[in-house]
């Protein structure tokens, strides 16, 4: 556990240690502060993270990591944006 600035933060892995595994909402969350924090490496790696797990992903989250990605302007970025794109409708 961490405090910072008087809020206690709780490291993702000893929740996970503890038996509290996060779900698609909880993801979800991390993605959407990732994003309003420009944090598009980070949003990615949750977003995989999610997948990997096979949990349930809106299609909320997923256009907004799409979204994100694209915003970047890395041409690589932008091109796993164009991958997730045409892999939630089945193109690839």
């Amino acid at each position: 556990m961490v405090v910072d600035g008087g809020y206690t933060h709780t490291h993702p892995h000893t929740q996970v240690e503890q038996g509290c595994e996060p779900d698609a909402v909880s993801y979800a969350s991390m993605i959407r502060a990732y994003k309003k924090g420009g944090q598009w490496c980070n949003a990615l790696f949750t977003f995989e993270s999610m997948l990997d797990k096979q949990l349930t992903v809106h299609s909320a989250v997923h256009s907004s990591v799409i979204d994100l990605l694209w915003q970047t302007a890395n041409p690589w970025a932008q091109l796993r944006a164009k991958q997730l794109f045409l892999e939630a409708y089945r193109c690839v």
